[in-house]
């Protein structure tokens, strides 16, 4: 029986500063859980769109999961959001939990995937608050988040490198090797997740 996984979000979903489709991270995804799960017909739906907030994604989301009805939604979010001043962090806490519950009530699970990391953000305590925001609303609404940014934050401090050779020449998209990096990771979290009958 196929798998389905819909992953929705902005740029870094939709594969921005990857060099091919096939690179973007959902794509890395299908590749990564079809290894972890052999024999399993698994497929990962992009529906990435560049510059996106929180609150352009809910407008999209009913019709994502009444078209594919999905087994999982991986949902990227909270990167634009934090860049644009003109959206407050209650407006963007509300929007998350309103997806939440959209998902819910399609009976699909949910993963929360958070902003990444990158030293060149303007206002940086305000991008770690968004990112405080979704641990918050994950916490309250008992589902999963995978935390890109600490992940990327960690690795940036524990080498000369720091995160850079993960990231795209802008230095705020990932590249190739950043996508299979957060997909490996992510692949793993989904793992263990179903290993422990959580989804």
């Amino acid at each position: 029986m196929p798998v389905h996984v819909l992953a929705i979000g902005s740029s870094s979903t939709q594969g921005v500063g990857a060099s091919s489709p096939a690179a973007s991270y959902p794509a890395r995804l299908e590749l990564a859980l079809e290894q972890r799960f052999p024999g399993a017909q698994v497929e990962v739906i992009n529906a990435g769109k560049a510059g996106e907030t929180a609150d352009g994604a809910l407008a999209r989301l009913n019709a994502e999961l009444d078209r594919i009805k999905p087994d999982l939604v991986v949902w990227q979010v909270g990167t634009n959001d934090a860049l644009n001043a003109s959206v407050s962090e209650p407006k963007f806490e509300s929007v998350v939990e309103r997806g939440i519950l959209s998902i819910e009530r399609h009976k699909s699970d949910v993963l929360l995937l958070d902003p990444q990391y990158s030293k060149r953000i303007n206002d940086p305590a305000r991008y770690e608050r968004f990112v405080e925001t979704l641990q918050r609303v994950a916490e309250k609404e008992h589902v999963c988040l995978f935390s890109r940014y600490q992940l990327m934050k960690t690795l940036d401090a524990s080498s000369d490198a720091g995160a850079e050779p993960l990231l795209a020449p802008d230095g705020l998209h990932m590249n190739d090797a950043g996508y299979a990096c957060i997909a490996e990771r992510l692949a793993g979290q989904i793992q263990d997740l179903v290993t422990r009958s959580d989804l």
